[in-house]
């Protein structure tokens, strides 16, 4: 809808200035057009991920959380820092999705995660680290470190 405006306030106010509808009517339209295309590309790859989410949970399972994570390069099999992934919480384990593939999953018994600095976070197994990614916001490293300390404390019994 705001692109839509701003491409009618780009249409009259070209008119005003004395432009071409030659050149102020199609430049709005080709926007809209790319802006359509982008969100329903990324409409797709969200519903295909959280189908893919859906089928990954066991019975009883529940997802808490989601958060946009770019991986921090510790291991050779992660995906590059600048791929978009999102790290979902769960009840039972914690998971990194790249796009709609699940790269990393492992339940909560067997992680131990530390924070370092303001953003970022390191997720280490019974063989070490495992792997590192960094936070978008809202976020902190402190809120998911005491979350996974609680969900470990839940799922030992």
């Amino acid at each position: 809808m705001a692109v839509a405006g701003v491409g009618f306030s780009f249409v009259v106010k070209g008119w005003d200035l004395g432009i071409s509808a030659w050149f102020t009517v199609p430049l709005p339209a080709a926007v809209a057009v790319a802006a359509a295309w982008g969100g329903a590309r990324e409409g797709r790859s969200d519903g295909i991920r959280q189908e893919a989410l859906v089928d990954s949970l066991e019975p009883g399972e529940v997802l808490f959380t989601e958060c946009p994570v770019r991986p921090s390069p510790i291991h050779p099999v992660m995906p590059d820092v600048w791929d978009p992934c999102h790290l979902q919480l769960t009840s039972r384990r914690l998971q990194l999705w790249l796009d709609t593939a699940l790269v990393f999953s492992r339940p909560w018994r067997e992680l131990h995660l530390t924070a370092e600095g303001d953003d970022q976070v390191i997720v280490h197994g019974q063989e070490g680290p495992l792997i590192a990614f960094f936070l978008e916001k809202p976020t902190t490293p402190e809120e998911l470190v005491l979350a996974s300390a609680r969900l470990k404390d839940r799922t030992a019994h």
